[in-house]
């Protein structure tokens, strides 16, 4: 899949989706471990919230502080 890989875009001349070019500057400058590039929101919120502890979600679910 072209638009998993930031070089194959390049070398074809295209652009990532918004969400892909975001995730993957938080890959780049910022060192966030995130494997691949999402196309979607939907990926990339899942890709997202594999990174965050499950302690600190569950506390948002059950109404716990932010």
């Amino acid at each position: 899949m072209i638009f998993g890989d930031d070089e194959m875009v390049k070398k074809a001349h295209l652009r990532l989706p918004y969400i892909s070019g975001l995730l993957y500057e938080l890959k780049k400058y910022d060192g966030v471990p995130i494997d691949g590039l999402p196309l979607t929101i939907g990926e990339a919120r899942e890709k997202l919230l594999e990174l965050i502890p499950d302690d600190v979600l569950a506390d948002r679910v059950h109404g716990g502080a932010p």
